[in-house]
């Protein structure tokens, strides 16, 4: 049981911390369109995610040795105790972190779609500007050429 309630402390603590990064992911991409700060985050949460991989594993082979799929399982064969208790609570609180997490997750997801249109839509708006005859002399022939597409002239 104390090791349950090792892992379910663990996990809560890196739930804690991937959910507080994560909003401030959000929050970054919902003010700014700036790459360098959400790269630093996202690679906190990286590592984060990291570590919370080998406790999954560790909370794995924990079920498998006591023959049960989740922990919830686990704890249902536990004898009533103080930490049976305290572990439904932690797989609680647990829950409602990892579902506060999932709607971060969603909104920054959101926030990242409509930036990556914002900029599609600036490169579309550079590829479309196109070349103009303001070079052209009075009265000088127009050619029937095809025009290319330039954002920038560099004759200036």
């Amino acid at each position: 049981m104390k090791e349950i309630l090792d892992i379910l402390r663990q996990e809560l603590i890196l739930c804690t911390r991937i959910r507080d990064i994560s909003q401030q992911q959000r929050d970054v991409l919902a003010e700014t369109l700036n790459g360098k700060a959400v790269s630093t985050i996202t690679q906190q949460i990286n590592e984060l995610l990291t570590q919370l991989g080998k406790l999954e594993q560790r909370k794995q082979k924990l079920l498998a040795q006591n023959g049960e799929k989740t922990l919830k399982g686990l704890l249902l064969r536990q004898p009533f105790s103080a930490e049976k208790t305290l572990t439904g609570q932690l797989l609680t609180k647990l829950s409602g972190i990892i579902k506060e997490l999932q709607l971060t997750s969603m909104n920054s997801r959101a926030l990242l779609q409509r930036n990556m249109q914002y900029v599609e839509l600036n490169m579309n708006v550079m590829e479309q500007a196109s070349e103009g005859n303001t070079y052209t002399s009075p009265g000088g022939a127009v050619s029937n050429k095809k025009k290319k597409k330039k954002m920038f002239d560099q004759s200036v």
